[in-house]
């Protein structure tokens, strides 16, 4: 076993994940309160989150989960750190522009910050600089559509970030003029192939 792989197997025996553990040098000055702000009105949104009215950011880390004390929890740096790439190094997206082939790069942009921020910004990213908006007309308006489609390319970004494993290599997007490729460092769970998820399955 390498170092990564080690340091795995150990959590596995020890009944833990990878992101329960708590980060020994961050505070919640290590956290971004813009970040946590947008993600519970999203939720409200939704009707997915535990009432946060009048709680503090530290308090909100708690009631979630991701903070016990004053000590936070790795997964609330990924989800909300101000910088989580000085924890952890590879909170980063690469999204490359492709020619005819995956060696004929044409040019490339790294995005990295944490989760709520690169799930908005991947996005912007390559609706204004990677991808081809076709152009509709209506009449006398200008319509411009979605190369491919807006809630698609969101649910793969989301489980690109999810499922990441953070001790990897950065999520790596690749555009080509036919297609547009998404990729993690990551597994299936034990006993799970490809195969099996062609065919109904546990979730």
């Amino acid at each position: 076993l390498n170092g990564v792989e080690l340091a795995e197997f150990l959590l596995q025996k020890s009944g833990k994940t990878w992101d329960e553990l708590f980060v020994e040098d961050a505070t919640i000055t290590d956290v971004n309160p813009d970040s946590i702000k947008k993600f519970i009105a999203d939720s409200k949104e939704k009707g997915r989150l535990p009432n946060t009215d009048g709680l503090d950011e530290l308090e909100i880390l708690d009631k979630l989960r991701l903070a016990d004390g004053n000590k936070i929890k790795r997964a609330g740096i990924v989800l909300f750190g101000k910088d989580p790439n000085r924890f952890f190094p590879n909170c980063k997206v690469m999204i490359g522009r492709f020619g005819k082939d995956s060696e004929d790069l044409k040019f490339q942009e790294p995005l990295e910050g944490n989760l709520i921020f690169l799930l908005d910004e991947v996005q912007n990213m390559l609706n204004y600089k990677f991808l081809t908006r076709p152009v509709d007309f209506e009449g006398m308006h200008r319509v411009e559509g979605d190369e491919y489609p807006v809630a698609a390319l969101r649910e793969i970004l989301l489980n690109a970030l999810v499922h990441k494993k953070y001790m990897g290599a950065t999520i790596q997007i690749r555009v080509f003029d036919d297609k547009l490729s998404v990729w993690n460092e990551g597994k299936l769970p034990a006993g799970m192939t490809v195969e099996n998820l062609r065919i109904e399955h546990n979730s």
